[in-house]
C-alpha cells in the first residue's frame, strides 16, 4: 500500500509512496481518471487503481513528468492508457540516458526484491507537449506547462479551479532544489509558477 492516500480537492487524491515520499497524482471527474506518476512500488500502483476503481472511474491518460527513472514506472502496469510526456522525453530516454534508468531501475527492484518476467522498457509516449496544453478530465482542465530545469523535459500540471499545482521535482520540502539539467531555465521556471494563483502544492517528493 501506498504510505498514505489523501484527498487534497474535490478532483485530486495523492498516493505518496513510503519510497523517497514519491507522490502519485490521481485526478478523478465524471468517471474519468488522470494519473501523474503512478509508482513506486507494485503495490503502490495497485493501491492507485483500486482507489481509481473504488471513485467508479477509468484511467484515460497518464502524465509523466520527466524521464527519471522513479517516475516511470507506472505505465507498464496500465496497458492501453495513453501517455502523455514533455516533446523532449524520447530524446532523455536514448543513449547513456537510457542505459543508466534502465540500471536504477535494475538496482532498486532488486533490493526490492521484485521479481519480473519481462525486462523493464522505458515507456514512449503517446502524446507529446513542447508548451502548454489542455488535458481534460470530465469537466476538469488540466494545464499541463513545460518546466525545466531540473529536468530538460519536465512537465507541471495546473487545475485553475481548485488552484492545484502539481510542481514534479521542483517545490519540495524535503529535498534541496536539484537541478540536472539548467539552472537559468530552473529560475525562469521559478518565475511562471509564482503567476499561478495556488491553493495546493503538491511536490513529486514531499509533503503537500
Amino acid at each position: 500500500m501506498p504510505q498514505s492516500l489523501t484527498q487534497l480537492t474535490r478532483s485530486l487524491c495523492v498516493a505518496q509512496s513510503a519510497f523517497y515520499l514519491t507522490s502519485a497524482g490521481i485526478f478523478v471527474d465524471e468517471g474519468r481518471a488522470l494519473l501523474i506518476d503512478p509508482g513506486l512500488l507494485p503495490s503502490d500502483i495497485e493501491a492507485i487503481r483500486d482507489h481509481v476503481a473504488k471513485q467508479g472511474a477509468s484511467p484515460q491518460a497518464i502524465v509523466l513528468t520527466h524521464c527519471h527513472w522513479d517516475h516511470i514506472l507506472g505505465p507498464e502496469r496500465f496497458p492501453g492508457v495513453r501517455a502523455v510526456a514533455q516533446a523532449t522525453f524520447p530524446e532523455e530516454a536514448r543513449g547513456r540516458r537510457n542505459a543508466r534508468f534502465l540500471r536504477q531501475v535494475e538496482e532498486w527492484e532488486g533490493q526490492q526484491a521484485i521479481g519480473r518476467t519481462t525486462p523493464f522498457v522505458i515507456p514512449s509516449p503517446d502524446e507529446t507537449v513542447t508548451h502548454n496544453r489542455t488535458l481534460e478530465v470530465g469537466n476538469l482542465a488540466l494545464q499541463l506547462m513545460h518546466a525545466p530545469g531540473h529536468a530538460a523535459d519536465q512537465l507541471v500540471a495546473y487545475e485553475p479551479g481548485s488552484g492545484a499545482l502539481w510542481a514534479a521535482d521542483m517545490l519540495s520540502d524535503q529535498e534541496i532544489p536539484y537541478v540536472s539539467h539548467s539552472l537559468a531555465a530552473y529560475e525562469r521556471t521559478l518565475a511562471a509558477l509564482s503567476a499561478l494563483v495556488v491553493q495546493v502544492l503538491v511536490p513529486g517528493h514531499g509533503h503537500a
